[in-house]
Formats: structure tokens, sequence, C-alpha cells
């Protein structure tokens, strides 16, 4: 019986490129794996290389800034979603990403126009529609333009669709904020804390 291991991922990868150096897609699936593993830094060096060989590929531009958007760099990751949009106006996650980024950004009306691109595009799409619930209730909570029940509308249609489409992870998220609205709507004189920006992290 061996005691040899089995390669890693990354590690099939790394022979990959051996051969193989000028293939994007390579770099790019590293990248992705090196990200699973929080080993943003080497992920970013793989999405460059792989923007690098192939800068046509909108993959590559989303994927970096989605790894931008963990370190906590919106505007870089911004304009990695906007070279995204420019290659690939018709998809949905560019625009939602980019609406994200702006969330991030605090510019609500910005992530709010966004949002609403990437439900025109796809209305079925739950996590649009659960961004813009938070980017509505956070401009309100930080004392900005209120909509008034918008944002627990777009929660229950995040819900309705999450439901339907087997994401509980997403259901709960959506039935978290609506939870949040209701303690807020109750006890209006203090000002209930927003529920953790962890959920949008966890969108990327």
């Amino acid at each position: 019986m061996s005691n040899k291991q089995e390669p890693t991922p990354i590690q099939i990868l790394d022979r990959a490129l051996l051969t193989r150096p000028y293939d994007a897609g390579i770099w790019l699936v590293r990248g992705m794996r090196k990200s699973d593993v929080e080993d943003y830094k080497g992920a970013i060096k793989d999405f460059d290389r792989a923007i690098e060989l192939k800068s046509d590929d909108a993959r590559g531009w989303i994927s970096r800034g989605i790894v931008r958007l963990r370190l906590k760099k919106p505007t870089e990751a911004l304009d990695d979603f906007h070279e995204a949009q420019g290659l690939k106006p018709e998809d949905a996650e560019a625009w939602a990403l980019a609406g994200l980024a702006e969330t991030h950004r605090q510019r609500y009306q910005e992530a709010i126009e966004n949002y609403d691109k990437a439900i025109e595009l796809s209305s079925d799409y739950a996590l649009a529609w659960l961004l813009r619930g938070v980017a509505r209730a956070r401009w309100a909570h930080d004392g900005g333009h209120s909509d008034k029940g918008k944002p627990r509308s777009d929660f229950e249609r995040a819900r309705t669709l999450a439901e339907k489409q087997g994401d509980r992870k997403m259901q709960a998220r959506a039935e978290k904020w609506l939870e949040w609205l209701s303690l807020s709507a109750a006890t209006p004189r203090k000002r209930k804390k927003a529920p953790s920006r962890q959920a949008a992290r966890e969108t990327a």
C-alpha cells in the first residue's frame, strides 16, 4: 500500500502550467482555487496573468474583482466589474457585482442602478434582489434617501425566489434582513444595527 499523497488541485494546475504557460484558462482556474483557500494575493497574481493573456474574457475581470472586494478594495473591484460589463453587457452577474462594490463604497444610488440592470437582465436572480434591498435599507439606515416599503419587497422577492430555487442559505439571509426591518419599524427611536456586511462579502 502506497503512502504517496494525491496532489492538490493547485499542484495539478502548477504542473499544467509548466507545459502550457500561455493558457489563460489554467491561470484563471488556479486563481479561483487559490481564492478558495484564501490565498488572495496569489489569486490576484494569477488573475493578472490570465487577463494579460486574454483580456477579452470577462471571467478574469470578474474573478479579480471579487477577490479585490474580499480584500476591501471596492474601488479597484468596481474598475474590474466595469471592464466585465463592457465585454459582456448581458451578464447580470457583472452588474450585480458592480452594485455590490458601490454598496461597499456607500454610493447607494449607483448601487441600486446596477442592481436594477441586473434584475432587468435576469428577473429570477435572487441575489440581485437581496442586494438591492440591502442597498436601499443601508441608504435609509445611514440617514439618506428612503424608499418606504421597497427594501421589504426586495427581500420578500429574494426569499420567494430562493425558496423556489432550493437555496436555503439565500433564503435565510433574506429572512434575516426582513427580521431586521421589522425590529427597526417596531422600535424607531432605537435604530437597530443593520445585519453584518458579511452577508455582502459572502456573495463574492
